[in-house]
């Protein structure tokens, strides 16, 4: 299977909680039009269990040089994330939509802040 070593984008101009490598990732899509460079991931991140008390977030990885043998791991960096601070331990996913936009659900959230359903898309009321 290919690896990729994960480095730091210092161009992409990520906060710290952003520009992060935390194990978790998954419902993987190839960003259209990126020739298979740039992946979207969910990353749950949130698994309090594991260590890893950080919210969970949508994430774009940019592969930057493709492994070119077994012992010769590639290079990515985050090219894009979006944290709202909640953690999501288990479910969620994220697709790349045709207008550019990334749709994510935070399947799981567990602590979500009092103003959550002011900024989600679905009616508090219902």
């Amino acid at each position: 299977l290919p690896r990729f070593e994960l480095s730091h984008n210092k161009d992409a101009g990520l906060d710290a909680d952003q520009d992060r490598y935390d194990p978790g990732q998954h419902n993987i899509n190839v960003v259209p039009g990126s020739n298979g460079s740039k992946l979207l991931a969910f990353d749950n991140s949130a698994y309090d269990a594991r260590g890893m008390g950080v919210p969970s977030r949508l994430v774009i990885y940019e592969l930057e040089d493709r492994p070119s043998g077994a012992d010769a791991p590639g290079a990515a960096s985050v090219a894009w994330s979006y944290v709202d601070g909640g953690k999501s331990p288990f479910l969620g996913g994220a697709q790349y939509l045709e207008n550019d936009s990334v749709l994510g659900c935070f399947g799981a959230l567990t602590n979500p802040d009092e103003n959550w359903d002011q900024r989600a898309c679905w009616d508090p009321s219902n």
